[in-house]
C-alpha cells in the first residue's frame, strides 16, 4: 500500500516537473527579440529621399515588430522610428525548406481632429438641464507609403540565454528583397518637384551586438525600439552603447557648382563632446570645409568626384577615434550649352536641323518653347523634342526662349534666349 502511494506521488511530482520545465523553456523564449541591421540601395527612382540603413527588431519566435530607418534628407541624415510597423513570420516552402519573411507596409493618410461644444442650464430648485452639440472633422493628410518584402532561409543556429533557461533556435542570418516608397507631396515645397517614388534592394543582416543587449536588459518591443533609436541618433535612450561610430554613410549628397551646400555628419556612442575632422591628407571638394562639429559647408567651386576620410573623436580620457571614407560629387550646374545665335536660315529653304544640349544633366532632358511677349520662334520653324527644324517663310530676326528640364534626380531646369536670323533668298 505505501509503496503504491509512494510511487504515485513520484509520479505526480515528474509531471510536475516535465510541466515547469515545459513552461521555463516556453514563455522566456516568447519574450527574446533578434535584431537586424538594414541596409538599403536604391536601384530606381525620382525626387526621393532614400532610406540608407538602420534597424529591424521583432520576437525571434515571430510576430509584429518595429523599424528605425536612417533616411536622406534635405538637411542630412533623419531617424525615422516606426513602431510596430512590420511583420516577421516562419514560412515554409513546398520543398520543406524553412524560411523567415520580413514583410511591411509603412504609411498613413488620416488625422482626426474634433471640437465639442456645449451649455448647461439649471435651476437650484433640483432640475437640470443641458445639451451638448458637437461636430467632429476628418481631415486626409498625405505622408509617404512604402512596401517592404524580404526572404532569407534559417540557416543560423543562435542560441538565448535568460534568467531561467538557455535554448536554442534556428533564424536567418540575412533577409533579402525588394523596397518600394512613394508620396504625392510637394518636394521642398517646390511646386516644380511634386511626389517622389523610391525603388531598391535591402538586406538584413542578424546584429549578434544589439540582439544581446536588449535580451540582457529584458526590453520590449517598445523599449528596443527606443534604445535603437538613440542608437543611431546618439542620445541616451535605453542602455547606451559606448562603442564611438560614425552613423553617415556614403556616398554623400551631391552639390552642384555654384550652388551653397550643407550637409551634417551624425556619429553615435562616445563619451563628452564629439569633435570631427579632416584625416591626414583628406581634401575636401574646393569651395567646402569641415567643422569640428561635423557640418560640411561652402560653395563648391570644382566639378568631379572627391574621395577624403573623416575623423570623429570623443571627450573621453584617453580618447576614441574612428573614421569613414566618404565620396561626394559636384556636378556642373545644368545649362543649355547650345551656343546662340543660332545659325542663319534662308526663306523658304529648309532649315539644316539644330541638335540643343544640355551641361550636368543627371535625368530625362526635355524641352520646350517659353511663351514670352515680343518673341517667337520663325513662322515655319518648330521646336520638336531636341531639335529645332523646318522651312521659314518670313525673313527677319527671331528671338526666342527655350526652357530645359532635367528629371533628375535631382530635378533641375534652365532657360536661355536664342537668336535667329532667316535671311531672303
Amino acid at each position: 500500500m505505501m509503496t503504491r502511494l509512494f510511487d504515485a506521488i513520484s509520479a505526480a511530482r515528474a509531471r510536475l516537473m516535465v510541466l515547469g520545465l515545459f513552461l521555463m523553456a516556453a514563455i522566456p523564449a516568447a519574450g527574446q527579440l533578434v535584431v537586424y541591421e538594414m541596409d538599403f540601395k536604391r536601384t530606381d527612382g525620382f525626387n526621393d529621399r532614400p532610406f540608407l540603413g538602420g534597424y529591424f527588431v521583432a520576437p525571434v519566435t515571430g510576430g509584429t515588430g518595429s523599424f528605425v530607418f536612417t533616411q536622406r534628407g534635405a538637411d542630412g541624415v533623419a531617424v525615422v522610428p516606426v513602431n510596430d510597423g512590420g511583420r516577421l513570420f516562419r514560412a515554409v516552402t513546398d520543398e520543406g525548406e524553412v524560411n523567415w519573411v520580413a514583410q511591411a507596409q509603412v504609411g498613413g493618410t488620416t488625422t482626426d481632429t474634433g471640437t465639442d461644444t456645449g451649455t448647461d442650464t439649471g435651476t437650484d430648485t433640483g432640475t437640470d438641464t443641458g445639451t451638448d452639440t458637437g461636430t467632429d472633422t476628418t481631415n486626409t493628410v498625405n505622408v509617404s507609403t512604402g512596401s517592404f518584402l524580404a526572404t532569407g532561409r534559417a540557416d543560423g543556429e543562435v542560441t538565448f540565454r535568460t534568467p531561467l533557461v538557455r535554448f536554442s533556435t534556428r533564424i536567418a542570418r540575412t533577409l533579402k528583397g525588394r523596397t518600394i516608397a512613394a508620396s504625392s507631396e510637394a518636394i521642398n515645397e517646390s511646386n516644380t518637384r511634386i511626389g517622389f517614388v523610391s525603388r531598391g534592394d535591402w538586406k538584413l543582416s542578424y546584429d549578434e551586438k544589439q540582439t544581446g543587449i536588449v535580451n540582457r536588459d529584458d526590453l520590449d518591443l517598445a523599449g528596443a525600439t527606443d534604445y535603437l533609436e538613440g542608437l543611431l541618433t546618439g542620445g541616451a535612450v535605453g542602455p547606451v552603447d559606448p562603442t564611438l561610430r560614425i552613423i553617415t554613410t556614403s556616398p554623400l549628397t551631391q552639390g552642384t557648382i555654384g550652388v551653397a551646400y550643407s550637409l551634417q555628419l551624425n556619429g553615435a556612442g562616445g563619451t563628452g563632446t564629439r569633435t570631427w575632422s579632416l584625416a591626414s591628407a583628406s581634401t575636401l571638394p574646393a569651395g567646402l570645409t569641415l567643422s569640428s562639429a561635423g557640418l560640411i559647408a561652402g560653395t563648391p567651386t570644382t566639378a568631379g568626384t572627391t574621395t577624403f576620410s573623416v575623423l570623429l573623436q570623443d571627450g573621453s580620457s584617453p580618447p576614441q577615434t574612428t573614421s569613414r571614407s566618404f565620396s561626394l560629387t559636384v556636378n556642373v550646374a545644368f545649362a543649355i550649352s547650345t551656343a546662340s545665335p543660332l545659325p542663319a536660315g534662308t526663306r523658304d529653304v529648309p532649315y539644316a536641323t539644330v541638335n540643343l544640349a544640355t551641361d550636368g544633366e543627371r535625368g530625362v532632358v526635355t524641352y520646350s518653347v517659353v511663351t514670352v511677349v515680343g518673341q517667337s520662334l520663325p513662322p515655319g520653324i518648330t521646336l520638336v523634342g531636341e531639335q529645332i527644324v523646318g522651312t521659314p517663310t518670313a525673313s527677319g530676326t527671331y528671338n526666342f526662349t527655350i526652357r530645359a528640364d532635367d528629371a533628375g534626380p535631382p530635378a533641375g531646369a534652365a532657360t536661355k534666349v536664342f537668336q535667329l536670323v532667316v535671311n531672303d533668298p
